[in-house]
């Protein structure tokens, strides 16, 4: 595999390792005070990615470039998603 692959293999691991461990448990935090952002800053990184590969896409028909960027965007997209469901504990479990 070549370097360049490689260094992106391991940036999309350390993405979803970091939003995991370090974002969502601060999400939740957030959600327990009712004060969630609601995943919103994800799907905003994750249109402008998606325009970043289209842009890079239609200027230097990279299809690589662009695949890499789309599956980055469909990852910030699913932690979005993920991060959007998180509620107050607390008032889940008093009803």
């Amino acid at each position: 595999m070549k370097k360049k692959y490689t260094f992106t293999l391991i940036a999309f691991i350390l993405v979803n390792l970091l939003t995991y461990f370090l974002i969502l448990p601060y999400e939740q935090k957030m959600a327990n005070s009712h004060l969630s952002t609601e995943g919103i800053i994800f799907f905003t990184l994750s249109a402008i990615l998606v325009l970043f590969a289209f842009f890079n896409f239609i200027l230097k028909k990279d299809i690589k470039i662009f695949l890499i960027l789309l599956v980055f965007a469909a990852t910030l997209v699913f932690w979005g998603y993920k991060i959007s469901l998180l509620e107050c504990l607390i008032c889940l479990r008093s009803g």
